[in-house]
């Protein structure tokens, strides 16, 4: 039997089960794109999915900064790519995440010789400081474009996701939008949460079940201090996106014959996916978002400014999205699967009754 690990979640919409109806209203919140997967396995999907990525345990006596995880990440893949003798390339958008990210590794290392920049104009005039003054002439380039062929095992594809989950979600900036800025700092709760659910298209009945599942999610997990309204948006960014991001490039490659788990572990790098990463995430609420949407992930533009010195960037620069030009003219399956025995499963027209479970967290 295989479970699911990413779909196209518009499919699964049921107008005939009441229990698909009420899971379904969360898509009034969050993209269709993105696979709800509850990494604590205590939610239950009226659809079968994989839980692929259980958040870890913080080790005993972690202290350390965001900068020494940047640094000491880029060390180990550096490591890794003269251990197996392959080029790192960098995917690089210009956003705060790959100028982080390109920053770790010039931190880590001065020999950037095995380090080719994948970008695009877009890239450029995003950050035009940061490409030419750090970028162009230390590093090997090319097109961005290329990104999706790049799963071949040729190179080791370093990518800058899950900063996002890491720091919060693009819901506080929503969220700010409609309450004044200081609401993300109050204590969270059903008054503060469930009317912003319904401002985005849920039925009260549904905006309060959706605010009591993740209410209890957090209370009955306690792995950390979820005390105000963004830390409510960073935990279901943080407990619950984490498998989609990670599978969402690995569904539209053209290679799905190379795809196993050794492979992704060795020519698949998302550069913030670590247990040490996770684990500052979780111990530093205060270092998330400060003030407003310019003071969004603040901890990864203060690493920045240390290094650039650029203090307009650091107090102006905000997160943009920068994914849909490489997954443009695409082909993407229905979904992408696990079976049994660990191999993974491509599949371009699903069935979905395969994948329903009635005996759901919604059907109770």
């Amino acid at each position: 039997m295989s479970k699911l690990l990413l779909s196209k979640n518009g499919q699964f919409e049921d107008p005939t089960k009441p229990d698909v109806v009420e899971w379904y209203s969360i898509y009034k919140l969050i993209n269709l794109n993105v696979s709800l997967v509850d990494r604590c396995d205590i939610i239950e999907n009226p659809y079968v999915f994989h839980n692929h990525f259980p958040i870890p345990t913080i080790p005993l006596g972690f202290n350390k900064t965001y900068e020494e995880v940047c640094i000491g990440r880029a060390e180990e893949l550096l490591a890794h790519a003269k251990s197996i003798n392959k080029t790192i390339v960098i995917l690089y958008s210009g956003g705060i995440d790959s100028t982080a990210l390109v920053i770790a590794f010039l931190r880590a290392t001065t020999d950037t010789s095995n380090i080719t920049i994948a970008l695009n104009t877009a890239s450029i005039n995003e950050n035009p400081n940061f490409y030419y003054q750090h970028i162009r002439g230390k590093f090997k380039m090319l097109p961005s474009e290329r990104t999706l062929d790049m799963l071949t095992g040729e190179y080791i594809m370093v990518g800058g996701e899950f900063n996002d989950q890491l720091f919060g979600s693009d819901l506080m900036g929503e969220y700010q939008k409609v309450y004044p800025v200081d609401t993300l700092f109050e204590l969270y709760s059903e008054a503060n949460i469930v009317p912003f659910l319904e401002s985005n298209g849920m039925t009260a009945a549904q905006s309060k079940k959706w605010y009591s599942l993740i209410n209890n999610h957090i209370r009955s997990t306690n792995l950390c201090e979820i005390k105000y309204v963004k830390d409510f948006f960073w935990w279901l960014n943080f407990s619950f996106k984490w498998q989609s991001v990670y599978f969402r490039i690995i569904s539209r490659t053209a290679r799905r014959d190379l795809i196993t788990q050794d492979f992704l572990n060795n020519y698949y790098q998302q550069f913030y996916n670590t247990q040490d990463f996770q684990s500052w995430s979780m111990m530093n609420p205060d270092k998330k978002i400060i003030r407003d949407w310019r003071g969004y992930k603040i901890a990864c533009k203060e690493f920045i400014l240390s290094y650039t010195g650029d203090k307009e960037y650091f107090d102006n620069k905000i997160k943009m999205g920068s994914l849909s030009g490489v997954f443009r003219q695409r082909s993407v399956p229905d979904a992408l699967a696990i079976n049994d025995d660990g191999t993974f499963e491509f599949i371009d027209t699903i069935d979905m009754s395969k994948y329903y479970n009635p005996v759901n967290g919604f059907n109770r």
